[in-house]
């Protein structure tokens, strides 16, 4: 099976906004690459290694997606004059850390 390499965040964390779209960017690509190594492993029969890829494809795409729970990061993101667009980007781009996100 390929071995991914480890996506690491770009130098000097989020706080570079082209880097840290790249970033983002990034990690779309490897829920896709996840998913479809998946699905790749379960037509194969290698049901315990799909099983894992494809909750890692869950749990990476669930960092990458804001839900109610980030509604109060992003009331204090927009509480320190963000626009509701940059404070998603913010908190995506900034792994759901407000304080970083604040920063951003």
């Amino acid at each position: 099976a390929p071995a991914l390499e480890p996506l690491r965040p770009p130098p000097g964390g989020a706080t570079s906004g082209g880097a840290a779209d790249g970033y983002g960017q990034a990690r779309a690509t490897y829920v896709r690459l996840r998913l479809l190594l998946g699905a790749i492993a379960l037509h194969e029969g290698r049901v315990a290694q799909a099983r894992a890829l494809l909750h890692a494809a869950k749990d990476l795409c669930a960092s990458l997606t804001i839900t109610q729970e980030d509604d109060a990061a992003l009331a204090q993101l927009a509480a320190l004059g963000l626009s509701g667009r940059e404070a998603r980007r913010a908190l995506l781009a900034c792994d759901k850390d407000p304080s970083r996100a604040a920063t951003y």
